[in-house]
């Protein structure tokens, strides 16, 4: 049942858009990284009278690691386009594509015909299961394709990165980006499961389809820009929940000493999410269950 539903949204014509979409959102930072390469370019080509010679080895060292993985970077540390580009387009997907299903089964009649062969516990943990699978997969799908691009276009080989502050060889930059991409997934999959399962206390489609953008987006935002200005120690409770500050607080795993404050902070909104999810989940089995006895 998993992987038939598994199939099945990778079938639709939005996971392609969707894909395409997220892809896209790179081209123009690749092309600002290009620019601050030939800017680089132009200096050593023509440089200036007080330029030292340090100076100049320097600038030389920037240029020949400007590779495809400094672009890469440039787009998944630095970039607007994947602070809030990114995190906004995909938010927005799961909540018109995922996040009103088992509620549109419900109404529509295809949960009885379901239950009546399963279980509500087997039917959401199929679904459950496979979107959460579905979405790590694009993620990672559209990461690497976003890598491959920068890759094609600025070269493979460097000598180091700077990551963070600190110098980085190859190892530890394919083991970041992993990371990174796997950290998103999971915040993406809670966000996800938390919007799937309120239908056992909201029951209108549409706004479970807001949910993710607007209830795990936008609604944090609006909060820590208005009311955290008021009441600090809600804003410092806030902020590690608020998707843009998530997404860029995930560079702060690369820096040298990594305190415990800084994985917290990074793993704090999963994990409440996951409590979140799990409360909800046995709530859903039970209500459900009453609901199609």
């Amino acid at each position: 049942m998993v992987r038939n539903e598994y199939i099945r949204y990778f079938k639709s014509k939005s996971s392609i858009f969707a894909f395409l979409l997220l892809t896209a959102l790179s081209i123009p930072s690749i092309l600002s990284s290009l620019k601050t390469k030939s800017s680089f370019l132009e200096v050593t080509a023509n440089p200036e009278p007080g330029l030292s010679a340090s100076g100049f080895l320097h600038m030389e060292q920037l240029i020949k690691n400007y590779t495809g993985f400094r672009i890469f970077f440039d787009f998944s540390l630095l970039s607007e386009f994947y602070t809030y580009g990114y995190f906004l387009v995909f938010m927005a997907f799961i909540g018109i594509v995922l996040a009103h299903l088992f509620q549109t089964q419900k109404e529509n009649g295809f949960g009885n015909l379901i239950v009546t062969r399963s279980s509500v516990k087997k039917q959401l943990k199929s679904m459950l299961t496979a979107q959460t699978l579905y979405i790590t997969t694009l993620v990672f799908a559209s990461i690497a394709a976003i890598l491959a691009l920068c890759l094609a276009i600025g070269g493979v080989e460097f000598d180091y990165l700077f990551v963070g502050n600190d110098e980085r060889k190859l190892p530890f930059v394919i083991l970041f980006i992993i990371m990174h991409t796997t950290l998103v997934s999971l915040y993406l999959s809670m966000v996800n499961a938390i919007s799937a399962l309120l239908n056992v206390y909201i029951r209108n489609r549409l706004v479970l389809q807001l949910m993710p953008l607007c209830g795990f987006t936008l609604l944090p935002f609006v909060l820590c820009s208005t009311i955290a200005n008021l009441f600090p120690p809600i804003g410092t409770f806030l902020i590690p929940f608020v998707t843009f500050e998530f997404s860029t607080s995930i560079e702060n795993l690369s820096h040298r000493p990594l305190s415990a404050g800084t994985i917290a902070h990074v793993l704090m909104p999963i994990v409440m999410y996951a409590v979140f999810a799990v409360i909800l989940y046995w709530k859903s089995i039970k209500k459900h269950t009453e609901d199609y006895l």
